[in-house]
């Protein structure tokens, strides 16, 4: 699941939903851990892995949270970075 394509369209987010829809919490959280290779994801994609029904068989589970915290970590990191390019930029205050 390496590739570009399913990195781009975040296949292994889909793929760990499906999984814990089915009750195959190793699975889905797998693929959650898989998720943590990708360098950073959008602010709503979090929120809906957060807070997706499809997840909820696995929304207590510290690997779960391990990842979205991974994931707001790196999006945090990521809105400073262009936040701060924006401002030497000239393009925001």
């Amino acid at each position: 699941m390496n590739l570009l394509n399913a990195q781009l369209y975040h296949s292994h987010g889909t793929l760990s939903a499906i999984y814990a829809v089915r009750g195959e919490k190793e699975k889905a959280l797998n693929y959650m851990k898989e998720m943590k290779n990708r360098q950073t994801y959008g602010y709503p994609w979090i929120e809906e892995i957060k807070n997706s029904p499809l997840s909820d068989n696995i929304l207590d589970e510290p690997e779960f949270k391990e990842v979205i915290d991974d994931l707001e970590t790196k999006y945090r990191k990521e809105h400073e970075r262009v936040g701060k390019l924006l401002r030497e930029l000239g393009e925001i205050e």
